[in-house]
């Protein structure tokens, strides 16, 4: 029974092409991804806002407030992240930058953890609240090799290991069907 060569061989080789290709756009452009992301956070917002203004008007007596607050949260700040795609990954940074800082200085007046540790926590923390999309950058750009290192190594192992069909069936295999 002799399968197509091609589709056989456009099923082994597309997802690990699709990882590279994937990894190699994060890496050279990581804040599409960042764009992204907020992108689709953004939607699901202006969604929930949607749908919190069909059950304010379907339950109108009982959850017209609960329903008014929700659609005006859900579509003010969808409709800002739409506007702004990167403030979310700029102000998280900044956030978790401040959080880091002030963990390492309290393990730091504490002395609840070594000194070199709290001293590096506290350098990160401090490179991320003054540069603060170094880290959205760096984290999609790592993703990127990642993804480039799993596809290269999934092809090579489809090559080397000879794990693409050839077309031929080996005429010691007995078919059941």
């Amino acid at each position: 029974m002799k399968r197509n060569t091609f589709l056989n061989l456009l099923n082994d080789l597309l997802v690990p092409v699709m990882l590279v290709g994937i990894g190699l756009v994060l890496l050279v452009n990581p804040d599409a991804a960042t764009i992204l992301v907020t992108r689709v956070l953004a939607w699901i917002l202006m969604g929930v806002g949607l749908l919190s203004i069909l059950y304010t008007v379907m339950t109108w007596p009982v959850g017209r407030v609960q329903g008014i607050l929700w659609a005006v949260i859900g579509l003010g700040l969808g409709g800002f992240l739409l506007g702004n795609p990167l403030f979310l990954a700029k102000n998280l940074s900044r956030f978790l930058g401040i959080l880091l800082a002030g963990e390492a200085g309290a393990s730091l007046y504490r002395g609840t953890a070594g000194k070199t540790m709290c001293l590096i926590t506290l350098g990160v923390g401090v490179v991320l609240v003054l540069s603060p999309m170094t880290a959205s950058r760096l984290m999609f750009a790592l993703c990127g090799i990642v993804l480039m290192a799993v596809g290269g190594g999934l092809i090579w192992d489809r090559f080397r290991y000879r794990k693409l069909d050839s077309g031929d069936d080996d005429p010691n295999i007995i078919d059941a069907l």
